[in-house]
């Protein structure tokens, strides 16, 4: 393909592959995995649940505003 705006050709990095992106989020979740277990027996762990930013926010900033009263 091509830029939109500027014509150019596009090129594929190696890191924007989809098979470097899954090993990379598989290292992410294997290395957070210990943290969200330790926080989550602390009770001190919160989860929002969505994937999207704009429904996530207002959610997240009500409860800090609570939690930082």
């Amino acid at each position: 393909g091509v830029d939109d705006v500027t014509g150019e050709p596009l090129i594929q990095r190696d890191d924007d592959k989809p098979e470097t992106v899954d090993a990379r989020l598989n290292i992410f979740q294997s290395q957070m995995a210990p943290v969200l277990k330790f926080y989550s027996e602390q009770e001190i762990l919160h989860t929002f649940p969505g994937t999207e930013s704009d429904v996530i926010y207002p959610e997240v900033k009500e409860f800090l505003k609570k939690v930082l009263q």
